[in-house]
């Protein structure tokens, strides 16, 4: 069962990426509360290399973007958040290598820990770039 607070996330990154940075979410996982329900209209997410985003869109040109909110980067949910982060973090598009970029928000405080998360886990060298974190 997905929590509130998850959902409040989502909505927050889906409209951050169209609002700010140019992508149209075309996929979100599950229902956006007020005052993101536009979003809870759209199909869910398919499975990209398998594992299942929260989020999908594409930018003006035609790059996926992938997005993923989450509440908890350390306890029970640790391994779960790690196997999506390297199954997205050196993701490039099939038909001309553009990387795909992961929009991974978190609750405020939770920042520095997914930050953390990310360079345990060999992936420092995308942050900023590839891989950007919102909070």
């Amino acid at each position: 069962m997905t929590s509130e607070e998850h959902q409040r996330l989502l909505g927050a990154l889906a409209n951050v990426l169209e609002e700010k940075e140019g992508v149209n979410v075309t996929h979100v996982d599950g229902n956006t509360p007020p005052p993101f329900e536009k979003y809870s209209r759209l199909p869910k997410p398919y499975t990209v290399n398998g594992k299942d985003p929260d989020l999908l869109g594409k930018d003006q040109r035609g790059v996926i973007h992938i997005g993923e909110a989450e509440t908890g980067v350390s306890g029970p949910r640790t391994e779960h958040t790690e196997g999506q982060l390297r199954a997205w973090g050196r993701l490039v598009m099939s038909n001309n290598d553009n990387p795909v970029p992961l929009h991974v928000i978190v609750p405020r405080g939770d920042r520095e820990a997914m930050e953390n998360l990310i360079r345990r886990i060999e992936l420092g060298s995308k942050l900023g770039n590839q891989i950007r974190i919102w909070a």
